[in-house]
């Protein structure tokens, strides 16, 4: 945003670090939330398999809330008394929203895919 006012060397080596700390927390949750293509047919492995990826999907949905809420206020105190620096925070804060959510609801739909079967397809 370029409303934005510069932020202190410090500050901008502590919110990358904090970035990044987060970022790896999801890629770290997001590890065991993919698609398998074992034919494996024990309904109870699979059960215990899709609440861990469901379970991975939840946390990682919740460190990405955290990590954009946090970017927000520090946006929002960055932007001062400008009206419209505030208003494309506003606006860009809730277009993360609708993403992460979305990215969310992807996940969730992958964990019900795990184990190649067909789920009483064809």
């Amino acid at each position: 945003m370029s409303h934005l006012a510069p932020a202190s060397f410090s500050s901008r080596v502590v919110r990358r670090i904090v970035l990044l700390v987060a970022l790896g927390a999801v890629a770290a949750v997001l590890a065991p939330c993919k698609l398998i293509e074992d034919q494996m047919t024990d309904s109870e492995f699979w059960r215990g398999r899709n609440g861990e990826c469901l379970e991975a999907c939840a946390q990682s949905v919740q460190d990405s809330l955290d990590v954009e809420n946090w970017w927000h206020v520090e946006n929002m105190e960055n932007c001062g008394d400008k009206r419209q620096c505030k208003r494309d925070e506003r606006e860009r804060h809730r277009i993360a929203l609708l993403r992460i959510k979305d990215w969310g609801r992807q996940c969730r739909q992958n964990c019900h895919h795990q184990g190649g079967g067909h789920g009483g397809g064809n």
